[in-house]
C-alpha cells in the first residue's frame, strides 16, 4: 500500500490509522507505540520526543522509546524482542522525502525499514502500521547524515504535536468504543 501523506491534521490522521487498525486481520491484545529515533540527532528525534509527550500525557497505549530510554539503531533489534508477539505495533520514525513534503506524516499498513534512509541494513524491519515524519527532502546517501542532523527544529517540533494529539485522540475514541454498545464510529467522526 502507497504511504498516505498528512500535513497538519491529526483529526485525518487519527481517522486514517482507526482505518488501518481495523483493516489488521491477526487477533491483538494491546497497541504499542514504537517510538524510534536519537535525541542526538535533530531530525531523528521525532520518536523519543513524541514517546516522552505520550507518556506524560498518559495515553493507553503502551509507549516504548523516550527521551530517557531511546530506541534506535544500536538497540532496536533487542527491543523488537522484548515485545509481546500479540501486540499491534505502530511504529514512529522520521524519514526523509521530497521538498514538498517536509512537515508531514507518511502513514501506511506494514512494516517500516529504520535506518534505511541512512543507508543501515542491518536493522529489522517492525510495525503493523507504520508513522514517518518527514523532516528533510532525500540527497545522496552520503549526506544523508547531515541532512538529518540540519533538520529544522520548528519542523519536528510540529509534527511531534501533530502525532501526540492524533494519537490522543485515536486512544479517546478507541477507548470511548470500549464503552458502547454500539455505533461510535460516525459519533466520532463529527468531534
Amino acid at each position: 500500500m502507497k504511504p498516505k501523506l498528512i500535513k497538519s491534521n491529526p483529526k485525518v490522521m487519527s481517522r486514517y490509522l482507526l482505518k488501518l487498525i481495523n483493516e489488521v486481520k491477526r487477533p491483538y491484545s494491546k497497541i504499542v507505540i514504537l517510538c524510534i529515533g536519537t535525541d542526538r540527532v535533530t531530525g531523528d528525534c521525532i520518536g523519543p520526543l513524541l514517546g516522552t509527550l505520550l507518556v506524560e500525557s498518559k495515553i493507553n497505549f503502551e509507549v516504548i522509546g523516550t527521551l530517557s530510554s531511546p530506541v534506535h539503531a544500536i538497540n532496536l533489534n533487542d527491543v523488537i524482542k522484548t515485545i509481546d508477539k500479540d501486540s499491534l505495533i505502530i511504529a514512529v520514525d522520521a524519514c526523509f522525502g521530497l521538498n514538498k513534503e517536509i512537515g508531514g506524516v507518511l502513514v501506511h499498513e506494514g512494516n517500516m525499514y529504520p535506518g534505511k534512509g541512512i543507508g543501515k541494513t542491518d536493522i529489522s524491519p517492525v510495525g503493523d502500521i507504520s508513522v514517518q515524519g518527514v523532516v528533510a527532502s532525500y540527497i545522496f546517501p552520503d549526506k544523508a547524515f547531515q541532512a538529518l542532523q540540519d533538520a529544522n527544529l520548528n519542523t519536528v517540533y510540529n509534527i511531534v504535536q501533530d502525532l501526540r494529539e492524533c494519537l490522543k485522540l485515536l486512544d479517546s475514541y478507541i477507548n470511548h468504543k470500549r464503552k458502547l454498545k454500539f455505533g461510535g464510529l460516525m459519533e466520532w467522526l463529527w468531534f
